[in-house]
């Protein structure tokens, strides 16, 4: 059986990848860096499919796709390239032909559209051919914003920050790298806010033009870039500090604040090539929030200080002494919380208790100190279960709310201790489905410095955005899904059974009799035929199940999470409803069905072709009738 080579440095694409090329027959073989993608060639020999992203750790994807190649023509091993950054792909552009890139997709594309580009590649059709990306209008303006928030931080500052110079200095030591950086990325250069291991005119100047900045991709992909070594890179040879020799390797983690905008990144730099892995990496992005943080409380702390001189010189009005409330008997799992935190504290929860966001304060060694009734709604835990309870076992506690426990918790991942700062999409899957925008930044509080932590409710928000992507899914006449967006559906419910476990199973439909409607009130009559069984599916099935317009009057059910018998309810469910619907002058219509739920290992489209073969049987048999 031929295998798939797939190869991502990020388990959770890589664990999409090995379910998507796992449907459709192959065998996976998963490789979290480049050496290992290396590897299992050697020990396999060509594989039949490649996936893989092209900033990898320890190799570049450059590099293995040319090892690829050494294999297998583009026909024996068709490659799908992914990158979440502009420069790579442009370049991979440029060598698509050297390398038989079948196709070319950016980070964020769906991964339906990674299969789309797969089944393509397969069946050997013509793909469109990658051309150049320049920024869209929507990056300009995101851009533009950012520069606007860096602006207003007033992080450009001469002196360097005490704290900044520890984080870099302990990371070039943790790493074994001579040079550690926080950069923040303006209009036209980056500038060093914090450095170690410079020398001559980079420590001189504390920066660069931006041409010349590696972390100005890491802000236009807000994900971690590695160049294991950038000397024979076909995107950054060329660089000004690669060939002065300033820069062998490089490997930056986005700086991103509470609001999402990314400042510049914590980068190591070394003058050899670089053999860290995906553990070190996601280990970089943990030590970027800790900076992020760090940045925050810079930011914070200017802000308060120019208050303070404005009400000093009569500009704002003096804030008139309040006697602070009595202090709160500290939590008995938090003894050596600070007493003006403590003070501090009620005087927060009477406000926050009346939010609809959910919001956790911590303290500075990550211990719960206060959740707000909105966080124990979202996630159905009691409040005496929170407080005093540490950052990392709160997540254990509300982990099995996730469809996927462990990528939540890759997700969340903070510091030990100390400020840290973060942005990120939340999915619930129980005890409700939600959409949280999780945000969490410090906060000087009491004379202490707290940990906030918001969630909010964008479940609203992101299924409409999603529905406006999905316009071109959705049939016109019926309202269902189209075939399109029914296989884009399918797509992520078979990741999503091969994940948990769940069956899956397909209940395909026809109509019977639409063309005696149709003959007998013309198709406007079998259009409102079509509408009310439309009705009738949305009705019959769950939130989420999925029903599908598959082509005329072909009609699909996709149920996650329901097995064979409960397939044949629910075909037999609609095939009533649809019996017992009003035909005024026209010829009565009914639904044939035939239902199959997915085997281990099978294709979806073998499923269905059962289910199709089942529908013929009940066709055959005089209609109306479930097989």
């Amino acid at each position: 059986m031929p295998y798939a080579l797939v190869v991502d440095p990020d388990p959770i694409r890589l664990s999409d990848y090995r379910h998507l090329v796992e449907s459709l027959g192959f065998v996976c073989i998963e490789a979290s860096d480049g050496a290992l993608a290396s590897a299992a060639l050697l020990a396999n020999g060509p594989p039949g499919l490649v996936i893989a992203e092209l900033g990898l750790p320890k190799k570049d994807g450059f590099a293995v796709l040319r090892e690829v190649r050494g294999l297998a023509t583009p026909a024996q091993a068709p490659v799908i390239a992914v990158s979440a950054f502009r420069e790579l792909r442009n370049t991979a552009v440029q060598l698509k032909d050297e390398l038989g890139i079948t196709a070319l997709l950016a980070k964020s594309a769906p991964m339906s559209s990674v299969h789309r580009a797969v089944e393509a590649a397969l069946a050997q059709r013509a793909q469109p051919a990658p051309e150049p990306e320049r920024a869209s209008a929507d990056e300009a303006e995101r851009e533009r914003e950012r520069l606007e928030v860096l602006a207003a931080m007033g992080l450009e500052t001469e002196p360097l920050d005490d704290r900044l110079q520890q984080l870099v200095g302990e990371t070039a030591r943790d790493f074994g790298v001579p040079i550690s950086l926080v950069t923040l990325v303006t209009q036209d250069k980056q500038w060093f806010k914090a450095h170690v291991g410079l020398t001559g005119a980079l420590l001189a100047n504390r920066g660069t033009p931006r041409d010349w900045s590696f972390c100005q991709h890491v802000v236009q992909g807000n994900a971690p870039l590695v160049i294991p070594d950038a000397a024979v890179h076909p995107a950054f040879a060329r660089n000004p500090l690669v060939r002065d020799g300033s820069v062998r390797s490089y490997a930056g983690a986005p700086l991103v604040t509470p609001r999402g905008e990314v400042l510049g990144s914590l980068c190591i730099i070394d003058t050899r090539p670089l053999a860290i892995g995906a553990k070190d990496v996601e280990a970089l992005v943990v030590r970027a929030r800790a900076v992020a943080g760090e940045l925050e409380l810079i930011s914070a702390r200017r802000r308060q200080a120019a208050k303070a001189a404005r009400r000093s010189s009569g500009e704002l009005p003096a804030v008139a002494a309040v006697p602070p409330p009595e202090p709160a008997a500290p939590p008995a799992a938090e003894p050596h919380a600070d007493l003006a935190l403590d003070a501090a504290l009620p005087v927060v929860e009477a406000v926050l208790d009346h939010l609809d966001v959910g919001v956790v304060l911590m303290s500075s060694g990550h211990v719960v100190l206060y959740a707000n009734e909105a966080f124990t709604t979202y996630f159905g835990v009691p409040h005496e279960a929170l407080v005093g309870t540490a950052y990392g076992a709160l997540q254990q506690l509300v982990a099995n709310r996730f469809e996927d426990p462990a990528a939540f918790l890759r997700t969340v991942t903070a510091p030990e201790s100390g400020p840290f700062a973060a942005n990120d999409l939340l999915e619930l899957a129980r005890p409700r489905r939600r959409v949280l925008r999780w945000t969490t930044q410090p906060m000087p509080l009491g004379g202490d410095v707290a940990q906030l932590a918001t969630y909010t409710d964008v479940t609203r928000e992101v299924d409409a955005a999603r529905a406006g992507e999905n316009l071109i899914r959705v049939d016109a006449l019926t309202g269902l899904a189209n075939r399109r967006g029914g296989e884009d559906a399918i797509t992520r419910e078979l990741s999503r059974a091969a994940r948990t476990k769940a069956p899956l199973s397909f209940a395909a439909f026809d109509v019977d009799g639409l063309f005696k409607v149709n003959d007998a009130g013309g198709t406007e009559a079998g259009d409102d035929c079509l509408r009310a069984l439309a009705r009738i599916f949305r009705e019959a099935v769950r939130g989420s199940d999925l029903a599908v317009r598959w082509a005329g009057d072909e009609l699909v059910a996709v149920l996650p999470g329901v097995a064979l018998d409960g397939a044949r309810a629910v075909a037999e469910r609609i095939r009533a409803c649809a019996e017992a619907l009003p035909h005024g002058d026209h010829p009565p219509v009914t639904l044939s069905a035939g239902v199959a739920e997915l085997r281990a290992g099978e294709r979806f489209e073998d499923a269905l072709a059962r289910a199709g073969s089942a529908l013929g049987e009940a066709k055959r048999a005089g209609g109306n009738a479930v097989r």
